[in-house]
């Protein structure tokens, strides 16, 4: 026989405090403590004691945020984790998903500069503990909202062993891009039920866990109810395996293996709020259907009628509907066979928290909670914010606010106005009516209002001494009428609400009298003898926004309005009807706002002292003459745009699809591979009808790599959509419909496809009178079908770097040789005859210096090879090429300049001026080692090559050579070096060439080191100029850059040397000076040099002393001679 285990599941919405008010209970015998979570642990410990058996129980409390204690205290709503964590013990909460919408709209409000009033963020950091996280499945957060570390979509609590789905209401969006931060229930518990299932498969156990496999249709949430006991406040249901209560489905199988699962995690879905009945059924059937369906499905908010006796579907899912209120303590027993891990026995007990707890419940724990709470009560008193100033504001208990306009009702519906254009600023929503109304139930107002002075928390709460939230929402101007008529029909009949407060007409409605803001009705009084007709009102006007002033209601215009949630609510108030609409579809919004604190935002932010006043906003008639409001109108006085509505007696505007049928997207794009599997890609698209009409919506024509996959009504389930798009759809009037649709590439050639698929809009029931104009809302789809991936090359743009750099090699070549030729131009035999044994001249260096300048300028070409070649290893050798080159050539450059310096400068007469190539030697190693430290921390990471894909053409790409963030930075130290020696070079030149008018052939020096400033210069910034994307335009920069460095260099150095003449034949010794500075025709001025060193003076070093003809010769050739 099979083990069984119980396990308690405990819900609580009570409030945190067991009292009305902050002063009541003040000790666990005080008659005044009612309900509170110490109740609710004092029921838990009766109920769920450990003592009668094997038991686990799981208390889920609510995250209590409305109650004036958490409003005053002050820690705020961080209280929670000190009273339900850290003093009960309870380690998980739920909360409505408002909670952290309105954090994420704080943060986005706070780095909004553009909007200037703001209320300081509220701190909810106490909140956010990983100790107490809040369970919300159908919400997702971004990482950028601070909840998102807190707040689980299933919860696994470890002692009972249960996987707790926590569904809250599906929020609707504020913004155009319809972004929400609430999902779809079924999805959600789907994909958490998928979740549970892999845990218990990772912890061995998936495969005893019953499984539900589908045939060939799907199940139900229909079941016969299982024979059930109701004893007070104990509904006792009781099912066994052995004796089923329904009957099996033929084309169901249920497979259940019996095995030891106590690890096992059970799942079970509490549903906090659903809008309708359709909704809660499709949950049903659509989880229970799942391969491992949770165990209970729970609807907290007790709406769901036909669950209210516990029911077991076909696939031993139950199903229980309890309403979970702050009144209520609602216990589940279950047992749970250990083998299945299904319920085999479901109990439900319920206690009223408003009843006195009886005595043998309130034991030393219970006297112990409540008063650790009284401490925490007495703190929330001593802080009572303040709001603001005000005059005395006249008691509001005296009842008139029942029956008649109010100074403190005004105060209220003026905050509810207030709040609700803020929400609109907030939310930029600049389509919003300028006419806006507010109003609220007069009977919710009490209180013995305050005196002049301070306004406290505490004066707002004694006026509404219970949390009241707001609702929003858009109605038509007859109906705003027919609420205010229906409102003042039957003023002075109320009486206080609650209770005894509430007012039941003959007809069994509740019907308060209003206090608005935004309007002024003049109506007759109860006693008037107009009293018979039809209705009372006499003028409504409604406060335009733009005129400044009251303008009269239109009845066929549409007015945003706020007021109290309650005025909403269809199982409080029989205003809901007429504000949601004749339809029945929802057009109003429940917001988690209080109207307390809306009122203390309103306080706070004015800058003056409140006044309270009476302004006629509410007038009572006494003239016997004046006429009823007529809400009919005559078919023939219906303007042009309407039409005739017979049962209303009304004139209805025509059906508008242009400005009230929306899509969600006009276009779409779609990309795909060639060559890939092609898998077909969907998208959706919505389309929203604002209108009061219905329509239909109708698609044709669609191109064969176009279906629609599936049709969704996001606002309803009312209708069946599986038929599209053979058979219209219809959209009601403020329905939203999601299509789904697919794009099957396999049949899309290679390139783009483009077709605009049409829906086409039609009305519902068409009316004659009104136009039958058609409609079509377009969705333009591209489809691009890449080609296969191909590589880009340069292809036969290489060429031009191959040309170019052969030219600069056959330059480079040709004039090493004619260097090689001509080297009897400066008295030696070869290139390395430059040593004498006690004197040198300059010119026997000059041919170094030129082979040094082709040298460099052939290794800088061959960075255009590197370039040419898309291979990884040209990353690497392009920049040592240009490098190395550039360093040969600067330190011939500057070499040289220090050698004119150095001759220029040197005294005559005192010694042999010695040049060599160590002067060449000696730059080429300063330069050379600074640059190669630089260039050898690349080969600790060498740069690699890469693909990058052409934009606008993804198949498309080319290679790159991409370097890390320290290699890029290597190659700007190096290219910052060259450039400051560039600069250096340039003002050694301009220095040099201008110490004496002698020397004016050192200029070609200059020149040439100025044509590479400013090739340089430009070509910087144009670099950046250039499209990143374009290899091309990248490539023939480069190439175009390091040529003209490299054509500019020899021309300027060599074009001066050959166009000179040729030495003419040698005079004899005792010609002037001045016949030597024209003989040699000169080279980089050094036949100035020699004209400087000899002129005024003999050859000979003294007249006495004979030089030998040999070194005379040799002086002439040479044209300089020193001696010691």
């Amino acid at each position: 026989m099979s083990s069984s285990a119980t396990i308690n599941l405990i819900g609580c919405a009570a409030p945190l405090l067991s009292a009305r008010t902050l002063s009541d209970c003040q000790s666990a015998e005080d008659p005044t403590c009612e309900g509170g979570v110490a109740a609710v642990a004092a029921l838990a410990r009766h109920h769920a004691s450990t003592d009668n058996g094997d038991q686990s129980t799981l208390i889920i409390p609510r995250l209590d945020r409305q109650h004036e204690f958490v409003q005053s205290h002050p820690q705020g709503w961080n209280v929670n984790t000190l009273v339900l964590h850290q003093h009960f013990g309870w380690n998980v909460v739920t909360s409505h998903p408002s909670l952290v919408e309105e954090n994420q709209q704080q943060q986005e409000l706070t780095l909004d500069d553009s909007i200037q009033e703001q209320s300081p963020p509220m701190d909810l950091s106490g909140l956010q503990t990983p100790d107490m996280p809040i369970v919300m499945t159908n919400v997702a957060l971004p990482p950028s909202n601070s909840w998102h570390p807190y707040v689980q979509s299933v919860h696994f609590d470890t002692q009972t062993r249960i996987a707790i789905i926590a569904l809250e209401e599906e929020l609707p969006s504020d913004t155009d891009d319809g972004n929400s931060i609430s999902w779809s229930q079924v999805e959600s518990a789907w994909s958490s039920l998928d979740f549970i299932a892999a845990e218990n498969k990772r912890q061995n156990c998936g495969d005893s866990i019953p499984t539900t496999t589908t045939t060939t249709s799907l199940p139900t949430a229909t079941a016969t109810p299982p024979t059930a006991t109701v004893t007070t406040n104990i509904i006792r249901t009781n099912t066994t395996n052995d004796t089923p209560s329904i009957e099996q489905d033929a084309d169901i199988i249920v497979s259940q293996r019996s095995a030891s699962n106590n690890n096992c995690w059970i799942p079970i879905i509490l549903v906090y709020k659903n809008r309708s009945s359709q909704g809660f059924d499709r949950l049903v059937s659509t989880v229970s259907k799942h391969k491992h369906p949770p165990a209970l499905i729970v609807d907290w908010e007790g709406t769901q009628k036909a669950y209210n006796t516990p029911k077991v579907t076909e696939e031993d899912v139950w199903i229980v509907s309890q309403p979970m209120t702050s009144d209520s303590y609602i216990q589940f027993q279950m047992t749970i066979n250990d083998d299945t891990r299904r319920i085999d026995d479901l109990t439900i007990l319920s206690e009223d928290l408003m009843e006195p707890l009886p005595a043998e419940f309130k034991d030393s724990q219970y006297a112990s909670d409540i008063d650790f709470l009284r401490n925490l009560a007495d703190e929330a008193i001593a802080h009572d914010p303040i709001l603001g100033n005000s005059n005395a504001m006249p008691r509001a208990d005296t009842g008139q606010c029942r029956h008649q306009e109010c100074e403190i009702g005004n105060l209220f519906a003026d905050s509810l106005q207030w709040w609700q254009q803020q929400q609109q600023r907030n939310n930029d929503v600049d389509s919003s009516p300028a006419q806006q109304v507010a109003f609220l139930r007069g009977d919710s107002i009490t209180g013995p209002g305050w005196s002049f002075g301070q306004i406290h928390i505490s004066d707002i709460w004694k006026t509404l001494p219970y949390p009241v939230t707001v609702c929003t929402g858009k109605v038509s101007g007859l109906s705003l009428l027919r609420v205010l008529d229906h409102a003042v029909r039957h003023s002075g009949r109320e009486s206080p609400r609650g209770g005894n407060n509430a007012t039941t007409t003959a007809a069994g409605d509740l019907s308060p009298f209003l206090q608005v803001s935004g309007l002024q009705v003049v109506y007759f009084g109860s006693s008037s003898s107009s009293q018979g007709s039809s209705t009372r009102l006499i003028s409504v006007k409604v406060w335009d926004q733009n005129e400044r002033a009251y303008v009269p209601l239109n009845p066929l215009r549409l007015y945003r309005f706020t007021t109290e949630s309650s005025m909403c609510d269809e199982t409080e108030s029989s205003f809901a009807s007429l504000l949601g609409g004749d339809d029945n579809d929802s057009a109003t919004r429940m917001e988690s706002k209080l109207l307390q604190n809306i009122v203390g935002e309103y306080l706070q932010q004015l800058d003056a002292t409140y006044v309270p006043h009476v302004e006629d906003r509410l007038m009572e008639s006494t003239d016997e003459s004046a006429k009823p409001l007529n809400f009919a109108s005559t078919a023939g006085a219906c303007p042009e745009g309407t039409y005739w509505e017979g049962n209303d007696n009304l004139c209805q505007s025509c059906p508008n699809t242009r400005d009230h049928v929306t899509i969600s997207d006009s276009s779409a794009e779609f990309t795909f591979q060639h060559g890939d599997t092609l898998e077909p890609q969907t998208g959706r698209v919505v389309i929203v009808n604002r209108d009061l009409h219905n329509y239909l919506v109708t698609s044709r024509d669609l191109p064969r790599w176009f279906k629609f996959t599936g049709v969704d009504s996001l606002s309803s389930s009312r209708q069946s959509l599986e038929a599209w798009p053979e058979l219209p759809v219809r959209l009601a009037s403020g329905e939203e419909i999601a299509f789904d649709y697919a794009i099957n590439a396999s049949k899309v050639g290679v390139g783009n496809t483009y077709h605009t698929i049409f829906f086409n809009i039609s009305a519902y029931q068409p009316i004659s009178t009104c136009g039958t104009e058609p409609y079509t809302l377009p969705l333009g789809t591209l489809v691009q079908v890449n080609p296969p991936p191909a590589s880009v090359g340069l292809g036969y743009h290489s060429s031009a770097g191959f040309t170019l750099l052969g030219l600069i090699l056959m330059g480079c070549l040709a004039l090493a040789s004619w260097v090689f030729l001509k080297r009897e131009r400066w008295g030696y035999g070869t290139l390395e005859a430059g040593k004498l044994d006690h004197k040198f001249s300059p010119m026997p260096f000059q041919p170094i210096f030129l082979v040094a300048i082709c040298f460099g300028v052939m290794t800088m070409a061959f960075t255009l090879l590197a370039l040419s070649i898309e291979e990884a290893w040209q990353c690497l050798a392009a920049p040592w090429l240009l490098s190395f080159g550039l360093t040969i050539v600067f330190s011939a450059l500057i070499s040289n300049l220090s050698a004119a310096k150095k001759m220029i400068l040197e005294p005559p007469n005192e010694h042999v001026i010695q040049m060599s190539a160590r002067y060449l030697l000696k730059a080429f190693a300063a330069l050379f080692i600074v640059n190669f430290g630089i260039l050898c921390f690349m080969l600790l990471d060498p740069p690699t090559w890469g693909q990058k894909a052409v934009d606008d053409e993804d198949w498309k790409s080319y290679g790159f050579c991409d370097y890390s963030d320290p290699n890029a930075s290597l190659l700007i130290a190096s290219g910052v070096t060259h450039f400051l020696t560039l600069c250096y070079a340039v003002y050694q030149a301009y220095h040099v060439s201008n110490m004496s008018e002698e020397f004016q052939e050192l200029k070609t020096i200059m020149v040439a080191l100025c044509v590479w400033f400013q090739v340089t210069v430009i070509a910087i910034p144009t670099w950046f100029t250039i499209d990143k994307g374009s290899m091309i335009g990248q490539y023939y920069f480069k190439v175009v850059t390091i040529s003209t460095l490299c054509v500019s260099m020899l021309l300027c150095i060599f074009l001066p040397v050959i166009t000179k003449k040729f030495v003419p034949p040698v005079k004899t010794i005792e010609e002037k000076d001045e016949d030597y500075q024209s003989l040699f025709g000169g080279f980089m001025g050094f036949n100035h040099f020699a004209g400087s060193a000899v002129s005024n003076r003999d050859i000979h070093g003294a007249p006495d002393e004979e030089v030998p003809q040999e070194e005379q010769n040799r002086c002439l050739t040479d044209k300089v001679c020193y001696y010691q």
